[in-house]
C-alpha cells in the first residue's frame, strides 16, 4: 500500500522486483488519491483502510494465504490487514505508528475549521509533469482531516499489533521525523 497523498508509482519497484521473483503484486490506489485536492478532500481513512480490505479479500479468495507490504500510512494499514488476515509476511517501510509531530493530536480539531492550507513545497518537484502536478496538489497543501486520520490509524495499529503473528520487517530512517 501507498503513503498518504501519494499513489501506487511510489510501491512500483517493489513491485516490479516481486513479479520478477514470480509473485503476483497488487498495488491499489486509495480513495481520493492520485487526481486532485476536492477529491482528497472527500476521503478519510475509512474508504482507505475499506479500499485495501477488499483488495485485501479478493487476493485472499484468489490466492489463500498473502504478504503484505505498505510505506509510511500504507504501513499502517498493513498491519491492520496483517491482524486480520492470514498473511505469509509484512513489511513494514517507515510506519508512522508513533508521531513525534507535536501538531497531530490538533488535526481532529483543526480539521473541524480547516479543509486545507496551502504550504511551501521544501522538496525539489519531480521531473515527471504529471508527478510534479500531483506534488504540488498534495504535497503543496495541509489536510488537517485527513492527517488525523493518520493518527487514528496509528492508534488502531498500536492496538493491532499484538495480533501480527506473521514474520514482519520493518524498515525505518534515523533521521524520519516521525
Amino acid at each position: 500500500m501507498h503513503g498518504f497523498a501519494s499513489t501506487p508509482r511510489e510501491m512500483e519497484d517493489l513491485g516490479r522486483a516481486l513479479r520478477a521473483a514470480g509473485l503476483a503484486v497488487s498495488i491499489p490506489l486509495l480513495p481520493g488519491h492520485g487526481t486532485d485536492g476536492s477529491d482528497f478532500l472527500r476521503t478519510g481513512w475509512r474508504d482507505w483502510l475499506g479500499a485495501c480490505t477488499e483488495a485485501m479479500e479478493g487476493l485472499v479468495a484468489r490466492h489463500g494465504r498473502v504478504s503484505v507490504a505498505g510505506f509510511s500510512m500504507g504501513g499502517l494499514i498493513a498491519i491492520l490487514l496483517a491482524a486480520r488476515f492470514p498473511v505469509a509476511r509484512v513489511a513494514l517501510l517507515a510506519p508512522p505508528v508513533r508521531s513525534r509531530d507535536p501538531r497531530l493530536p490538533f488535526t481532529p480539531i483543526l480539521g473541524l475549521f480547516i479543509r486545507r492550507s496551502r504550504r511551501d513545497i521544501v522538496e525539489p518537484l519531480p521531473d515527471d509533469p504529471e508527478e510534479a502536478r500531483l506534488a504540488r496538489e498534495y504535497r503543496g497543501y495541509r489536510y488537517p482531516r485527513q492527517l488525523a486520520g493518520i493518527a487514528a490509524l496509528a492508534r488502531q495499529a498500536r492496538r493491532a499489533l499484538p495480533l501480527v503473528t506473521a514474520p514482519t520487517l520493518t524498515v525505518v530512517a534515523r533521521q524520519d521525523r516521525y
